[in-house]
């Protein structure tokens, strides 16, 4: 027959109450680590996160500054025919001299003045590759190029436009100071009087070409002077630095020209 023990039931009880209270402890531990893991977990991904975007931040301020670098050359580029020369071409802003004053270009010619602005525009021609040709219109070779080099880095000679329009302009300048300094000498002034001219007048047309193309928007205002007098006042350009193509054709002349 069964009999009820006290004392084991008392010891069995006992056991499940410390087997409870173990358990309990147990279960709070392990949720106290889940606790700390999640607050680390989410420590970790803030972190990770604030670094990304510290990084997106720093990606996009990278790009928009290269952007700004390259925008200028990238519109020469577009805006211009294909030229070697492109390399060298660099952007300044200038403030042109509205107000006459004299400098080693103008005035009646001298020494000075004559060196000043054959520095201008009377040096040699550079290599123009052969690929480059269809750009300028240019896709098949005639009799009419001079050719520079051979094959692979064969070309043909160019000249810089720019110093060609300087040309040009001092010509007229030259033609109009004939009385006052000797350029019987110079291939420009070669032949008779009709030739003189219609040289002049070739470079008068090539220059009102040339400003009609580029036609400048930039302001021209005008104010109110001493003595009620209207003068003039220039604003900033935004212009190809001339020096620096000047270097470029020079270090890279392959024949001089005499024009």
């Amino acid at each position: 027959m069964w009999e009820l023990n006290p004392s084991r039931l008392f010891k069995r009880l006992r056991y499940q109450q410390i087997a409870s209270i173990r358990d309990d402890a147990l279960n709070g531990v392990a949720h106290s680590q889940k606790v700390s893991q999640r607050k680390s977990t989410l420590y970790i991904l803030s972190h990770i996160a604030i670094s990304c975007l510290c990084l997106l931040v720093s990606i996009s301020f990278f790009f928009s500054k290269y952007y700004h670098e390259v925008s200028d050359e990238k519109c020469v580029r577009r805006f211009s025919a294909p030229s070697p020369a492109m390399e060298a071409v660099e952007l300044e802003w200038l403030t042109f001299n509205d107000n006459f004053q004299p400098d080693e270009y103008s005035g009646y010619p001298s020494a000075t003045s004559e060196k000043a602005w054959g520095a201008l525009w009377d040096f040699g021609a550079f290599t123009v590759p052969l690929e480059s040709l269809a750009g300028l219109n240019k896709s098949s070779m005639t009799g009419d190029f001079r050719l520079v080099g051979s094959r692979p880095d064969a070309g043909v000679g160019g000249l810089l436009e720019g110093a060609h329009q300087i040309h040009c302009l001092n010509l007229v300048r030259q033609f109009i100071y004939r009385d006052h300094w000797d350029y019987s000498k110079l291939p420009s002034f070669s032949g008779g009087e009709k030739t003189r001219r219609h040289h002049v007048d070739h470079c008068i047309e090539t220059l009102r070409l040339v400003f009609s193309c580029q036609s400048d928007v930039t302001p021209y205002y005008l104010v109110t002077g001493h003595g009620g007098k209207t003068e003039s006042r220039g604003l900033p350009h935004k212009c190809r630095k001339y020096s620096k193509l000047v270097d470029w054709v020079n270090s890279h002349s392959v024949f001089d020209t005499v024009e």
